[in-house]
């Protein structure tokens, strides 16, 4: 059934005939006016030109292919980049003292309350103490 209608649509769309172009004044149209001129005609295409169309889609869809397959294996060919540092390779981290081992913290004595109220700023080189 699909091979009959394709047959009869090829056939329909061959049966155009050419078709005589006029120039009316600004205009192109296929009905002549009074003073037109004719400009062309539409040549039907023959099949020469057909199969040339063909054979050309086929050397185009052949080339297409190669450079399809050319850039596959230049990015098959391609390797990353890999991750890089200006610096050394990194440094192990120092496992903490055993709990035992460990120094204790040093602790400041707390302020006087005098020093956690005002700060004071001195002008260096001033000779006096205040």
């Amino acid at each position: 059934m699909k091979a009959a209608a394709s047959v009869l649509l090829a056939l329909l769309a061959g049966g155009a005939a050419a078709q005589t172009l006029y120039r009316c004044g600004n205009a192109y149209s296929e009905v002549a006016c009074p003073g037109a001129q004719v400009v062309g005609r539409a040549e039907p295409q023959g099949t020469a030109h057909a199969a040339d169309a063909r054979r050309e889609i086929e050397r185009t869809r052949r080339l297409a292919d190669d450079m399809e397959r050319d850039r596959l294996r230049r990015e098959a060919s391609i390797r990353p980049a890999l991750a890089g540092s200006l610096s050394g390779p990194p440094k192990r981290a120092v496992e903490p003292a055993p709990p035992s081992q460990r120094p204790a913290k040093k602790r400041r004595p707390k302020a006087a309350p005098d020093e956690q109220r005002d700060f004071i700023a001195a002008v260096p080189g001033s000779g006096r103490k205040r």
